[in-house]
């Protein structure tokens, strides 16, 4: 194994150094929803671990599907970092000053009409969580060791409607990581690389 494929640090001024190198890429579409996700970053018994959500059925768009916490600004929102950590609290618990934006990514599209901004964060040991039934069916955590070591694989052929093309594709005990949640982890992982 070379030096660009061994597991990164996940500390904070690690991730901090590596987001702060890199100059993400804006959408500047008005006719597109403006929302956001986090990425959230927990410390746990067998290293750090990327947490992830099952949306339930009774949402608007991507039912069932897995995802980062996040979703669409309100207006009220001071900024589309607030709307990450606004809608982290309320999908998954986590309190806002538990959680530590380290930085942030390429803006997306969704074939569903959304901007999404994707932040990384860093959630305080200890945080606790509860989430809203209405929108989240359960929240799972995956280690950083397994989510890299399927990264490292590379682009998999992947068949949506009458296209294949090449994607990034993590599974994790049933659990289907796909689309936009898994592009950008794995852009995600790509700045950690580059930045070694």
């Amino acid at each position: 194994m070379n030096d660009s494929q061994q597991l990164p640090s996940l500390q904070p001024d690690s991730v901090r150094a590596a987001l702060d190198s890199y100059e993400p890429e804006f959408i500047n579409d008005e006719s597109l929803m403006p929302s956001a996700v986090l990425i959230p970053i927990i410390e746990g018994a067998e290293g750090p671990s990327i947490l992830f959500t099952v949306r339930t059925s009774r949402v608007e768009h991507h039912k069932g599907e897995v995802s980062f916490p996040g979703g669409a600004r309100d207006p009220e929102d001071e900024s589309i970092t607030h709307t990450a950590i606004r809608e982290t609290h309320e999908e998954v618990g986590i309190e806002p000053d538990k959680v530590e934006v380290l930085g942030r990514l390429n803006d997306h599209q969704t074939r569903t009409g959304y901007h999404i901004t994707p932040f990384v964060g860093i959630v305080s040991p200890g945080a606790d969580y509860d989430h809203d039934r209405f929108e989240v069916n359960e929240i799972f955590e995956v280690t950083f060791a397994d989510l890299w070591e399927t990264y490292l694989k590379g682009r998999q052929p992947f068949t949506y409607g009458q296209n294949t093309i090449m994607a990034y594709e993590f599974h994790h005990d049933g659990y289907r990581i796909w689309g936009a949640t898994a592009g950008i982890l794995a852009e995600f992982f790509d700045v950690l690389r580059a930045a070694r």
